[in-house]
C-alpha cells in the first residue's frame, strides 16, 4: 500500500517537490479502470501540493517531507498523509 501527502509551505515549493520526487514521490499515480468492457491504464496528476509514493506509510510520507522542508528553508503549514492504493476498491472518483 502507499500514500498520497497533501501539504502546504510558505515558500521553496519546487525545490521541497523536486527533492521528494528524488525519494521516489510522484505528483501522479495510474490505475486500471474497466471502460467499455476494456481494462484501460488511466493516470491521474494530482494538485501541485499533492504527491504519491507506492510503497510508503503515511507516517513515513508526513516524516519525510517535514525533514525535506525543512532541510530546505521551507516552513510546513500543513500535512496530511494517509494509505492509498490505487488499485483498491476503496476509493471513488468523478469524471475519470
Amino acid at each position: 500500500m502507499g500514500v498520497i501527502v497533501n501539504y502546504d509551505l510558505d515558500d521553496k515549493h519546487t525545490a521541497v517537490k523536486n527533492a521528494m520526487k528524488e525519494k521516489g514521490y510522484q505528483d501522479y499515480f495510474e490505475f486500471y479502470k474497466i471502460v467499455s468492457g476494456v481494462r484501460t491504464k488511466k493516470k491521474i496528476t494530482l494538485p501541485n501540493t499533492t504527491l504519491f509514493h507506492s510503497a510508503k506509510s503515511a507516517v513515513q510520507g508526513r516524516d519525510e517531507l517535514k525533514s525535506v522542508a525543512e532541510s530546505k528553508g521551507a516552513k510546513v503549514e500543513y500535512i496530511l498523509a494517509t494509505q492509498f492504493d490505487p488499485h483498491s476498491p476503496s476509493w471513488a472518483s468523478y469524471g475519470l
